[in-house]
Order: C-alpha cells, then structure tokens, then sequence
C-alpha cells in the first residue's frame, strides 16, 4: 500500500536535517551532479556575500543556494528541482533567494538557441504581493508564474497571506510548476505546512526537491563586523562548475 501525504511528510520531518548534511554527491531521479569543491563553494560564497558565521545551520544553507546556482547556470536543461529555505526570521533565506535572482539576471536566463542568446523568463515575486494581485483578478501573473522557467516565492504564509484562498493557489501554482526552477522561502517550519496542506508539504521534498529547515540565531543579534554583514557582492561571478 502506498504511503498517504501524511506519512511522506512526517517522515522527512525525521530525516530532513540529517539528509540535508550528508556530503555524498545529490541525486535527482536518476541524475547526480557532483558536489561543490571547497574552492567553488568559497567563490560563491563570495559573491552571495553571505557570512555563515561557523553556524552549521548557515552552512548547510549556502552549501544548498550555492549548488543550486551551480546546476541552474551549468545544466538549466537538466532535471530541474526546487529549493525550499524555511526555518526562524532573519537567518537570510531572502537574501540568498535574491542572491539567486541577481545569478538569473545576470547568466542563467541566457541561453543558447540555434546560436541565438535568448533571455528565458523569471519572475521574483513576495507572495503576499502576488495574492494581492490575484484578488485584484490579474489573472495573468498566475499563468506567467506556473509556466516561467525559472519562479523565486519569497516568504509564503507571512500576513494573511495562509488563508484558504491563498494556500489553494499555492497549491494550484506549485502543481503547474513540477520539474521546473523553483525558490520558495517561509518562516515557518514544514510541519506548519503540512498543517496548512499536507500536499504542499510533500511536494517540497519529493523528486529530488531540496528543503532545508534552518533554525538558528536572528543575523540581527549577531556580532558580525559592519564589512561582513549581509549584502549582495558587486564582484565577479564566479565560473560554472
């Protein structure tokens, strides 16, 4: 008998943390792409301009943002995934996701077409401004986010924005979007989501879909000198791989 939404979900709650760890290369359905070298990851931390602080709970989560750059720069056309930050405020899950726009911007939309640069489309939106709009009928924002190349959700469920329309849009969205570029970011924890709609919770950790769970101190009670504190770098990208 196969396992209800449930199950799948209480059980990732289990393993998500140690999953998230584990220094083996990952694996998405039948691909793997190699992990980060020290040399690569320091590159993009670098230009994420984002400061761990020696807090396994930050360096697991700019281990994942970096990698994510990595393959959506270096294998767009290869199986995509999502990337889901949740955990307690202020621990930077919109700053990497906005870090992760500027790398759209900047390289990732870019691609080759029979010898054509073309730019791919990518939306950026905070959830609670995107179901404004959908209440204000601008049904057109719904369609360019499920069929976009690339989406970035920031900070889903913050206000009103849990209600029964919202998260039934959530759901129709993220529906839309299987195999395809996504960042979803969130202060809560995926049991609160899985309260919300144990569908949205297990679609956030099936198919090669990374969620990290980072519960950690506010960047705001840290003792971090001013030239290191959060900020997106104006310095090179670094290269792929």
């Amino acid at each position: 008998m196969s396992q209800t939404p449930g199950q799948t979900v209480q059980r990732a709650l289990e393993q998500i943390k140690e999953r998230t760890m584990k220094e083996e290369p990952t694996t998405y359905k039948r691909f793997a792409r190699k992990k980060l070298t020290p040399e690569r990851l320091k590159q993009w931390q670098t230009w994420l301009h984002f400061n761990s602080c020696g807090d396994p709970e930050l360096a697991k989560m700019l281990r994942v943002a970096a990698t994510f750059n990595r393959d959506i720069c270096a294998d767009f056309w290869g199986p995509a995934y999502w990337l889901t930050f949740l955990g307690s405020s202020g621990t930077g899950k919109t700053h990497l996701a906005k870090g992760a726009w500027k790398v759209w911007q900047k390289k990732a939309q870019w691609r080759s077409i029979r010898g054509v640069q073309v730019p791919m489309d990518g939306y950026y939106w905070n959830w609670d401004r995107f179901i404004n709009e959908l209440r204000d009928r601008h049904h057109g924002v719904f369609q360019d986010a499920c069929r976009a190349k690339f989406l970035i959700l920031d900070d889903i469920g913050a206000g009103h924005t849990s209600s029964s329309f919202a998260i039934d849009k959530l759901y129709e969205l993220l529906n839309a979007r299987l195999d395809k570029w996504t960042i979803i970011t969130a202060n809560h924890k995926l049991e609160t989501i899985g309260d919300w709609d144990q569908r949205i919770a297990s679609r956030l950790i099936r198919n090669g879909n990374q969620c990290i769970e980072a519960v950690t101190q506010d960047y705001a009670t840290r003792d971090i000198p001013s030239q290191d504190a959060l900020g997106p770098s104006e310095g090179d990208q670094p290269s792929d791989g």
